[in-house]
Formats: structure tokens, C-alpha cells, sequence
């Protein structure tokens, strides 16, 4: 389990934290809000990361590089509701 905060990469982008759970060993966590499409996030290692299945990668504002993520992962949405509180929802595809 991550020990340490965790907070939003928007200036670095992406952020990396060890992990020791079920077969992970990194948590990548991928800010896209400033990227403009896919291929810059190609240019950040994007291949390098989804190639090894032991990272377990989290993209906030994945629309904005869908075109490399692939076509079976994941979607965890937060709507937000009220400045304490999100509702949740896991969208399979």
C-alpha cells in the first residue's frame, strides 16, 4: 500500500509510487489535463508503462489521450456533487 500522500501531478504530470499489492509494483499516476493529445503522452514513456503489468496506472483527464489508452481498460468516474462529496462509479468495458 501507498504510505504517502497522494496529490494531483498537474505540473510534473506524472507522478510514481511503489507499491507492494497484489502483483503491482508501481502506482503511475498521469495528469492529462495540459496534454493536447495522445502522442505527447507517447513522449512521456506511455508505451513503457502499459507494457509492464505490473504498474497499475490511474490518468486523470484521460479524455484528453484516449487514442493510446487501450480499448479494455478500466474507467473509474467521480461526478461531483457538493465540495465534500463524489459519487463514484466503475464503468467496465
Amino acid at each position: 500500500s501507498v504510505k504517502e500522500k497522494i496529490t494531483s501531478p498537474t505540473f510534473v504530470f506524472i507522478k510514481s509510487y511503489k507499491l507492494n499489492v497484489n502483483g503491482y509494483k508501481l502506482l503511475i499516476h498521469i495528469d492529462a489535463y495540459r496534454l493536447k493529445s495522445g502522442e505527447e503522452l507517447l513522449k512521456l514513456g506511455w508505451d513503457e508503462m502499459i507494457s509492464d503489468r505490473q504498474n497499475l496506472i490511474l490518468i486523470e483527464w484521460a479524455g484528453n489521450v484516449s487514442e493510446v489508452i487501450p480499448a479494455d481498460a478500466q474507467k473509474i468516474n467521480f461526478e461531483f456533487i457538493d465540495e465534500n462529496t463524489r459519487r463514484i462509479s466503475l464503468n467496465a468495458n
